[in-house]
Formats: C-alpha cells, structure tokens, sequence
C-alpha cells in the first residue's frame, strides 16, 4: 500500500477555515485513509499554536497556502511557508504550492513560494501528482473524467463561484448565543446556562420546551421557567456546550417533549467563535421513530412495557454507575495520594451518568411512581416498600450533587449517598426481574397460520 499523503493547509484563520476544509475534503475525495488533509482550524482554541504547527509542518510532506485577499495580514501564513520550506531540504518529495485568485495577488513574497492563479488545468495536474503518478501514486485506476469533475469544483469553491441559491431546513434547530465570561464560565462550569442567554432557532423550535411555536427568540431563564424536567436538560445541554469547549466530543441526549408521542436525539452540530469572546452554538434536534411505547396505558401490555423500560434502566444503572463508578469511586478511597485530575474526571462523569439516567426515566415514561407501582403490583408490600424507599431518590441525588460541588475532598459523602441509591436499584432490578419473568410465563403463544404450522 502507498505511504499515506499529509497535506497541510495555511490559511488566514477565521474567515478562510471553512474553505480550507472544503478544499482539504475535495483534494481527499478519492485517496480513503491515504490522504490526511490538517489545518489550524482544526486545533483547539488556546493551544500553544506555534508547536503544535510545528509539528503538524514536520510531518507534512505538501504545504497548501491559500492566498485569498492580497490586503489582509498574511504574517502567519509566511512563517508557515518559511518554516516549511526549511523542513524541505531533507525530504526531496515535500513540496510547496500556493493557490492565488488573480496574477496581481501575487507578491514578491510569495513568488517564492511557487504561487500560481489557480485553473483546472492546474488542479488536474496536481490531483494527478496525488493519485495516479509517482511518488504517491494512491489511485491509479483513476479517470481523467473523475479528476476534471473533481478539479473544476475545487475552482468553483476557491474563486467562490459557488454560491447556494437556497437553503432548506429539513429538521428543528436551535441556536444558543453568549459571551464567554468569567461568569459564564462559572456557570458552565457547573453545568448551568446564564440566564439572559439568548436561544432563537427554526422550525417551530419552540415546542421542545413546551412553549408556542412562532414566539420568536427567548431569554434562557424565561424559556425554561415551568419546563419539566427542565433542570436535567439544562445540566445535558450545558454539558454539551463544555465539552465543546475544551475539545471534548460532545455527546447527544434524548428529548421528550409536552406531547408524549415525540421524541428528539439532540445534538451540538458546530460552533462559532466572533469578535468580543461571543459564541454561537447550534443544535440540530431529530424527530425519532419511537422503537417503544412511551405512554402506557391501562392493562397487560402497558404492564409489560413499563417493566421492560424499568428492566433497561435497571440494567443501565448495575453496569454503569455501581459496577463502574461506584466502585472506582471505592477503590479510590483506599488510595493514600490520589490523583487530582483522575478524581475531577471521576465526579465529572459522575455528574453527567446521573443526569442521564434521570433523562431516560422521563423519556420511558417512568417518572410517574403511580405507573411503577401499577405495573410491579400496587397490592404487594414489597412494592410498597420500594415506593416509599423511591421518594428519597430526589435527595440522594441532591446531595451527590452538592458533594461533587465540593469536589474529591466529599467523596466519602458521595460515595454513601450513591451506595443509597445502588441498593435501591439493586431491589428494584430484582422486583422487576421477577415480575418482568412472571409476565413472559403468562404470554399467550402466537396464532398459528391458516392450515396449521408448517
């Protein structure tokens, strides 16, 4: 197999990033794990930038500078070129090109750099030099027809021919503004969004917090005011933005809205940074094919649906928070010096299992202790112990909660709410194995087809 061809693109950051990836992804559209396209958009906010290029510029064997506007600043741009043409002496094949728009862009400094008005002609040759010639030769069953196509849409996008007539919005999105302060650091740091934050978005975006559609733009502290389950969302959704943030991949939640029969995969798609430390965050929310009954109704089959949500959760919890957290959290305690950052990161996720695991209950119907003890059978003392043992729920998580405000110094006091919380679960998995075993036995066997079975 061919050595794979890394490619890096200078280019003036922000305003030209997404056409550096557009390019990056058209240049690697016929080279799979091949070709690996890299730019400092690509980095995370913050990051000592100059080192990491550095590295980034060593490994590189082809440097792509795009030089768009011939007034703009370029001084980054040229320290990248320099300082990849010095790495040039010792690799005959790294090679230097420059993508320029017109002949009076190109200036004295960077005619040293090979720059060029950017044709087709141009591109075929070098998508040539990529995948069907020497040295890289990645893609030589390649078409001429394939590389003209593919030469003539990156033109179209560096000359910025392409233009979009129209956009159409296919799914709810959601748009979430603010400043990043010292404050609202505070605040996201402990998994809470500002209240004056701005949220705007489309297609009736709205309903998914339980307000009127065509209600225009909301401050974050009036939005959720009355939403259910409004604290466990803000805590995800919060989550989201952090992550993001600190170049975390972001995870998606599960939305379930005022109407029962609807729910949402929320997820942050991208984010922005502008001029005076704003931000803006979008979020796609995706209407689901619901796999489950979410409200169960009266009789058998509502019976066996909540079991089989309370089974799931069960589960979940086992797995997750006692087989894994709980018990790192115990061998912890054992530990003389324990590293700080591994117990940031342990209460961390922590935090965020909680929360999800009181997500999924609403989601599957089961924060209703009426609907669990109608389906685990209201006349059985067993099952009334268990409910009144469930309204203490709400406090343990509290008080985990608090503690992990606190930080790895309460870890013990974590540790005995959670271990509260575990032996709750533990006879709530049994209960409902039990019941869920008792449901099964008592199905009534399929209908056999006309004629009998075959």
């Amino acid at each position: 197999m061919p050595e794979a061809l890394r490619i890096f693109i200078s280019h003036k950051m922000p305003t030209d990033t997404p056409l550096a990836q557009e390019i990056g992804s058209k240049l690697a559209l016929y080279g799979g794990n091949q070709v690996k396209v890299t730019h400092a958009g690509k980095f995370r906010h913050g990051e000592k930038w100059r080192e990491r290029i550095q590295r980034e510029l060593n490994d590189a064997q082809w440097l792509i500078f795009l030089s768009t506007d011939q007034d703009e600043d370029w001084g980054f741009c040229l320290f990248e070129c320099g300082y990849f043409r010095h790495t040039m002496e010792s690799n005959e094949n790294k090679r230097l090109l420059t993508f320029c728009r017109k002949d009076d862009e190109i200036s004295e400094s960077l005619k040293e750099f090979n720059a060029v008005v950017i044709t087709e002609d141009a591109v075929v040759t070098l998508l040539e030099d990529i995948y069907t010639k020497d040295p890289w030769k990645i893609s030589p069953e390649l078409e001429l027809d394939d590389l003209k196509k593919n030469a003539k849409e990156i033109v179209s996008t560096f000359m910025g021919s392409e233009r979009v007539e129209q956009n159409f919005e296919v799914a709810t999105s959601i748009t979430i503004e603010l400043v990043l302060t010292e404050g609202t650091k505070a605040d996201l740091k402990r998994n809470r969004i500002p209240d004056g934050v701005t949220i705007t978005g489309t297609k009736d975006w709205q309903q998914l917090f339980g307000r009127d559609i065509d209600t225009g733009g909301w401050v974050w502290r009036d939005l959720i005011k009355d939403w259910p389950h409004g604290e466990v969302y803000e805590f995800l959704i919060a989550k989201m933005i952090s992550d993001a943030l600190n170049a975390r991949m972001p995870k998606g939640i599960l939305l379930r809205t005022a109407d029962p029969d609807r729910l949402y995969r929320m997820t942050l798609r991208r984010y922005e940074r502008m001029a005076g430390e704003k931000y803006r965050f979008h979020f796609t929310a995706a209407l689901l094919d619901l796999p489950f009954d979410l409200t169960p109704e009266l009789g058998q089959k509502a019976k066996e649906t909540v079991l089989y949500h309370l089974m799931n959760l069960s589960w979940y919890f086992r797995r997750r928070l006692v087989d894994q957290l709980y018990n790192r959290i115990l061998e912890v305690l054992t530990m003389d010096k324990p590293d700080t950052a591994t117990m940031n990161d342990l209460c961390d996720t922590l935090g965020s299992e909680l929360m999800e695991v009181s997500a999924q209950a609403f989601i599957r119907g089961l924060d209703n202790a009426l609907v669990l003890q109608r389906a685990l059978d209201p006349a059985d003392r067993e099952t009334q112990m268990l409910m009144e043992r469930l309204k203490t729920t709400r406090d343990l998580r509290e008080n985990i909660f608090r503690g992990l405000q606190e930080g790895p110094k309460d870890l013990r006091s974590i540790a005995s709410n959670l271990y509260s919380m575990a032996m709750l679960n533990y006879d709530f998995y049994q209960k409902t194995a039990t019941s869920y075993a008792k449901v099964a036995q008592e199905l009534s066997r399929p209908l056999e087809p006309p004629g009998g079975r075959p």
